[in-house]
């Protein structure tokens, strides 16, 4: 995580300069002092990289408090913050953030790389989301095989199946119409296209053991 470059005036360039080295030397307190009570002073900082390095810290070892607090911790407008918030969601489960993440699959705003920031928010979907996400996750999943968010997608659909039996039909019905076509006759076409194949593949044996 880095500072974005920001233009000052001359009469600005000495405050500015003060509030860096200021951020700078919260950083490396949190970095020599990595507690749980530091990062949580922290998270909510002006300076992005001392908010980084305090949720990195509460990654591992209040994980908790970051699901707890996801929803408005995925607005902070900084991509690598949060993939690191949907990361700990992805393990966490909580369905409060389902509506969070599914708008940041729908519309990654501010977004540097959105395309990464949907793969984030769709895993994290596999266990926040809910039957209510099955349409913002379906054209995803029926996406291009030379985009890893293709598999991803297909994997989240089939464990919202999984943990909802009355999705499966649904489920099971998107993802007979996501086997990939081949577009050229390329190694890496054949090598990206297999492996999503394989990967709807086992997603249906996994959805129709469910409808049996």
């Amino acid at each position: 995580v880095g500072r974005a470059a920001t233009k000052v005036t001359p009469t600005e360039s000495s405050a500015a300069a003060d509030s860096i080295v200021a951020a700078d030397a919260r950083a490396a307190e949190l970095e020599s002092k990595p507690g749980i009570q530091l990062a949580r002073r922290y998270i909510s900082d002006s300076d992005i990289v001392v908010r980084y390095r305090a949720l990195h810290v509460l990654a591992e070892k209040d994980s908790e408090f970051v699901a707890k607090h996801a929803v408005s911790l995925l607005q902070v407008p900084n991509d690598t913050f949060r993939y690191e918030v949907c990361t700990v969601l992805a393990t966490a489960g909580r369905k409060d953030a389902r509506a969070a993440l599914e708008s940041l699959v729908l519309n990654p705003v501010q977004s540097r790389n959105p395309n990464v920031l949907r793969i984030k928010a769709v895993a994290a979907l596999a266990t926040c989301g809910n039957r209510d996400s099955i349409p913002v996750i379906q054209p995803l999943a029926q996406g291009s095989y030379l985009n890893s968010l293709t598999g991803t997608a297909v994997r989240s659909l089939t464990r919202i199946a999984k943990d909802d039996p009355t999705a499966t039909a649904e489920v099971w019905r998107i993802l007979i119409r996501s086997f990939p076509e081949q577009l050229e006759d390329t190694p890496v076409h054949a090598r990206y296209c297999s492996a999503v194949a394989k990967s709807v593949n086992a997603a249906l044996e996994s959805v129709t053991g469910l409808q049996q």
